[in-house]
């Protein structure tokens, strides 16, 4: 199966669709070199590793840039300089680079993969599960059944989160 990468207008559109949310999970997904949660934000996620690689591959011409600078300091200080900022871009762009890399191979896949299904999650019950306690009890005149307290019997308030306590806790701060 071919995945049909999008075109540059194309991404432009799509991209300028998507919420601040998406567009940072997105760029996050790049950054970390992984695939992104949603597959139908697979292809911006190609397109924006793309974009990555590019720069990084050329951004190693930025550490002369920055050796330069320091020009009126003497000529041993500027080489220096120029071998210093040029090695450290260098294995910058590098490490970058993979990344961006390792996130448009693994956005491939996503895409070239079967579909996930989605699993329901299970449900669970939010009522109390212990038999001895009763879920409802009769009214006083019988006529009718009624929910039972929450509270078991002989059950106090925890002292620990009375009101008073609770403000002197809150002014210790």
């Amino acid at each position: 199966m071919t995945v049909e990468i999008p075109t540059k207008d194309e991404h432009r559109a799509a991209w300028a669709a998507l919420t601040m949310a998406d567009r940072r999970r997105i760029m996050r997904s790049v950054t970390k070199g992984v695939a992104v949660e949603d597959r139908r934000h697979a292809k911006l996620a190609i397109g924006a590793a793309q974009q990555q690689k590019f720069f990084w591959k050329w951004a190693w011409g930025l550490g002369p840039l920055l050796g330069v600078v320091l020009i009126d300091q003497g000529w041993q200080v500027v080489a220096f300089n120029i071998v210093l900022s040029t090695g450290l871009i260098v294995a910058l762009s590098r490490w970058r680079w993979l990344r961006a890399d390792r996130c448009q191979r693994a956005n491939l896949e996503l895409l070239e993969g079967p579909a996930r299904k989605k699993r329901k999650p299970k449900r669970k019950s939010h009522l109390p599960t212990d038999p001895g306690k009763p879920t409802t009890a009769a009214s006083p005149d019988g006529s009718r059944a009624v929910p039972a307290q929450d509270v078991w019997p002989g059950d106090q308030p925890n002292p620990n989160t009375s009101k008073a306590k609770l403000k002197r806790r809150r002014k210790r701060r």
